[in-house]
């Protein structure tokens, strides 16, 4: 397994290229940030989400590339 930033969490099963989706409150603990903040950046279309929803309720998730991305993006210099 390989490991991507920026939660350091084993993500990529390179085996077969199967990426470790992130949970809302999974995303929220890697941004040191509440639910309701990730729920905010989706609505507004600053941080890609994936919705895995079946009808009954949403199920959402991030892939964590996307997560670095937000992150990145977010970096101010010096």
């Amino acid at each position: 397994m390989s490991t991507l930033t920026p939660i350091g969490q084993a993500v990529e099963n390179t085996a077969n290229n199967q990426v470790q989706l992130l949970t809302i409150p999974d995303t929220a603990k890697a941004l040191g940030s509440s639910r309701h903040y990730v729920y905010e950046l989706i609505r507004t279309g600053k941080l890609a989400y994936i919705d895995l929803s079946n009808g009954s309720r949403p199920k959402l998730r991030v892939d964590p590339r996307d997560l670095d991305e937000f992150i990145q993006s977010r970096k101010v210099a010096a």
